[in-house]
């Protein structure tokens, strides 16, 4: 006579031959998929719904849940430590939170020294010259802040300091290190350094005095002490060495 698991199956099989004289919610009498016990067989409850034109039910799938959620997850992940870049506003409010005083001279954009020597400034003697250089291996970069009125010769400072041969970098290479444009080079786009690429020099005559340099936008000239501009850049993760250059 067959067990009852058989006796049920029974009954299915002209549904698989296509006869449609049982309504399909039939077949939700049918037994869950689970392995043969005791010699008992079981009919596949996914195959016996699919096959009378149910749907099968829906699986969760393990581990992350979906695309969306994975990219929802990698957007609000921790922040990673890196410092956002900072317009003028921002650059100035993050000296003035740690202390650093500082005297902001508004002017006309500037795009060279030409330019700013135009310009009314309280402390003309304190500005500084920004240069911006890299190694033959494009591996090592450096900024070189000197006082207006002095020429730094590459060739001189690299033995000097012990350095590869060094040239003036790109202007690409400039925004994709400190997220500037050529004419708003400054010391200060070195907090926009994720990767510590950059070396800063300054030159010893601002030492134990004011430093005129951009606020990482040539719109302004701000004046900060020059030991606490060194003190901003070593604590970002830079070097930083004042340097004698005449």
């Amino acid at each position: 006579m067959g067990t009852p698991d058989q006796a049920v199956a029974a009954k299915c099989l002209p549904r698989f031959s296509g006869a449609t004289d049982a309504p399909a919610e039939r077949a939700e009498v049918f037994p869950n998929p689970y392995p043969d016990q005791a010699g008992k067989t079981r009919l596949p409850y996914e195959r016996i719904t699919r096959s009378m034109g149910a749907r099968p039910p829906k699986r969760k799938p393990y581990g992350p849940t979906s695309r969306k959620e994975n990219t929802r997850q990698r957007m609000t992940a921790p922040e990673t430590g890196k410092q956002p870049n900072m317009n003028k506003e921002e650059t100035i409010d993050y000296l003035r939170k740690r202390g650093i005083e500082v005297e902001i001279t508004e002017h006309q954009a500037v795009y060279n020294m030409a330019e700013l020597d135009s310009v009314d400034l309280p402390y003309p003697d304190r500005d500084a010259k920004n240069l911006f250089v890299r190694d033959d291996k494009k591996r090592n970069y450096y900024l070189i802040s000197v006082k207006d009125d002095k020429r730094v010769n590459l060739k001189e400072f690299r033995k000097a300091q012990g350095l590869r041969s060094l040239s003036f970098a790109s202007a690409d290479d400039l925004a994709k290190i400190m997220d500037l444009t050529p004419g708003s080079v400054s010391p200060l786009g070195i907090l926009n350094d994720e990767e510590r690429k950059v070396t800063f020099f300054l030159d010893e005559a601002f030492k134990g005095g004011l430093v005129g340099v951009h606020p990482n936008d040539n719109t302004a000239t701000i004046w900060l002490d020059a030991d606490a501009l060194m003190h901003i850049v070593e604590e970002h993760g830079n070097e930083a060495r004042y340097v004698d250059l005449g």
